[in-house]
């Protein structure tokens, strides 16, 4: 591989990926999809024969960093997708309206695409509120809901997690840059503990954290 591509980021991510998916012994398939709103194009993942399986990531990962997960979802026509501005899929401003909207257009819109009506979701973080949403507002889309973690919605009783609530607030803010960053694998790995958990963190295969953004 020349140097040009070892430093192109998308020439790195698809080699991370390709390794992990090395390492959870996966045959995928990837394929762009367009979508009617937003009007754009998403990557998809799909994997394996059966009953359509939709797994919606969070913020900060992608299609990818299911992988680990799915040699134990035998049985399922699984199809994981990046959302639009993560991963490989295209760019995104999520300004202009509510995060519910976005979440129930992107998913049904994707679902049309796909050419499904009803699907079993599975989301973690961002992607559990993204498939709650979709739960409430469009109902008919969707068989059953399983959100992996916390969803990244405010329930009474929940907490935010302390490196999170450092990093939006001012004041801490400035003093978490002051101290210095880490390096990039070991910054995500400690982010992703929030978000899948310690000990999976710990486990994650290799090439996990290198589609990690």
């Amino acid at each position: 591989m020349s140097k040009r591509a070892t430093q192109d980021p998308i020439a790195t991510f698809e080699v991370a990926q390709r390794r992990l998916f090395a390492a959870c012994a996966m045959q995928i398939v990837s394929r762009r999809v367009r979508l009617a709103d937003p009007p754009l194009a998403v990557r998809v993942l799909e994997a394996g024969d059966g009953p359509p399986l939709l797994l919606v990531h969070g913020s900060g990962m992608s299609a990818s960093t299911w992988a680990p997960l799915l040699p134990h979802l035998a049985g399922y026509r699984l199809i994981a997708f990046d959302l639009p501005g993560f991963g490989l899929s295209d760019a995104f401003d999520y300004a202009g309206r509510s995060l519910r909207a976005h979440a129930v257009a992107q998913l049904t819109s994707l679902l049309d695409a796909l050419a499904l009506e009803r699907v079993p979701v599975i989301g973690t973080s961002l992607g559990g509120m993204w498939a709650l949403r979709l739960a409430v507002d469009a109902p008919e889309r969707i068989t059953a809901l399983a959100s992996l973690g916390v969803p990244a919605v405010a329930l009474p009783g929940m907490r935010g997690d302390p490196a999170f609530t450092a990093l939006s607030t001012p004041g801490l803010r400035q003093l978490v840059a002051r101290i210095g960053s880490p390096s990039v694998a070991v910054t995500r790995r400690a982010l992703a503990r929030g978000a899948i958990g310690s000990g999976a963190a710990e486990l994650a295969p290799e090439g996990f954290f290198d589609v990690v953004q």
